[in-house]
């Protein structure tokens, strides 16, 4: 059995490797991050709207 560390994705491999469903979560965290991180109201909102369009696309599958 493969532990998580195994993964392809985790030791550099392609983004290919990585499954739909760890990328869209990897990268709603990544906007979760920039939301937190946003100097100014206006990038908040760009975060946001790119996080709000993120977990969409998640809920839809």
């Amino acid at each position: 059995m493969m532990k998580f560390d195994d993964m392809p994705w985790e030791r550099g491999a392609p983004a290919w490797h990585e499954p739909k469903a760890q990328r869209m979560f990897r990268i709603g965290g990544q906007a979760i991050i920039r939301v937190y991180n946003a100097a100014t109201d206006e990038e908040k909102l760009a975060a946001a709207a790119s996080l709000s369009e993120i977990l969409r696309q998640i809920d839809e599958g």
